[in-house]
Parts: C-alpha cells; structure tokens; sequence
C-alpha cells in the first residue's frame, strides 16, 4: 500500500515536470520548428528528453545578455541628475 502511494506521488510529479518544462518550452520566444521538436522530445523520451533540454534547450547567453540589459536600463533610471 505504501509503494502505491509513493509510486502515484512520483508519477505525479514526474508529469508535472514534463507539463510545465513544456509549457516554458512554448512560451520561449522561439522559432516553431525548435518548440515542436523539444515538446516531441520531451513526450517521446521524457527521463532524458527533460535532462537533454535541461543542458542544452536553455540559451543561457540570451538570459544573461537580457539581464545585462535590464540591468543597465535599471541604473539609467536610478541615476540622479546634477
């Protein structure tokens, strides 16, 4: 009894992870092609389709140059003028 709890606990969070994993996917500013092929690879082998996005989906250059940005925008704003 305890495993079937465990086991629906697991199952539960696993397709958690794979909905919302696919749901950053398609909310990404990417081109259609890149979404659809990442949603089929998380439906179709979703223990390392989730590992392979999670390494290589992720482009981690735009993040930080949108941070950089941001950041520069922020402090333009912050700055008092003399």
């Amino acid at each position: 009894m305890v495993w079937l709890i465990l086991a629906i606990i697991f199952i539960s969070l696993y397709i958690y992870t794979i909905l919302t994993t696919i749901s950053v996917v398609l909310l990404e500013n990417r081109t259609p092609q890149k979404s659809v092929v990442w949603v089929l690879i998380l439906l179709l082998v979703p223990v390392f389709g989730l590992i392979f996005y999670l390494i290589f989906g992720q482009d981690i250059r735009r993040r930080k140059y949108l941070s950089r940005k941001n950041l520069k925008k922020i402090q333009g704003r912050l700055r008092i003028p003399r």
